[in-house]
């Protein structure tokens, strides 16, 4: 699948998602709510998207996973994942994760430099592959999904989400 069909797939499930799982709009109601995606990805890596929905008051951050998964019966099949941090916990999860970035630079530097920190559901392993092409990868778990990211995605996602919720520092 190609990564732009990729992200306006996984934008769709995202939004259904939000809509369905976190909003639970009421019935026969209609409710306005504010979705922007910061990063989209291809297969393997996390699409990150932003919500908020004045009327409820809910807002927060969703990690969409797209890759392989094992449910314990089948062989592993590709599907998708998602995890909602409301506001508050991911402010508290981007500022643990600027700060390990900015603060643990020495470890990440070394070839054999892994630094690995769990959030609840959310495993994170910064790490240095000795590839010049992937600077500063991340490998993200949850549940049985195992996904890339990059450093310079996270802080891109990181700027992105202050600058949505007016937060900029």
């Amino acid at each position: 699948m190609s990564q732009e069909r990729c992200k306006e797939i996984t934008e769709y499930y995202c939004k259904q998602y939000i809509v369905d799982e976190i909003l639970k709009i009421p019935d026969r109601q209609s409710i306005g709510v504010y979705i922007y995606a910061i990063t989209a990805a291809k297969s393997g890596e996390i699409t990150t998207v932003l919500y908020e929905c004045p009327s409820l008051n809910k807002k927060g951050v969703v990690f969409a996973f797209w890759n392989d998964y094992s449910n314990g019966i089948l062989p592993s099949i590709k599907g998708y994942g998602f995890y909602n941090l409301e506001l508050e916990d991911a402010k508290e999860l981007f500022n643990h994760l600027e700060s390990l970035m900015d603060k643990e630079n020495k470890i990440l530097t070394e070839y054999t430099g892994n630094l690995a920190y769990k959030s609840n559901d959310l495993t994170f392993l910064f790490y240095n592959s000795g590839d010049v092409l992937i600077a500063n990868p991340i490998r993200v778990w949850y549940n049985t999904f195992d996904s890339n990211w990059t450093q310079s995605n996270l802080r891109t996602t990181i700027k992105r989400f202050r600058k949505f919720f007016g937060l900029e520092k």
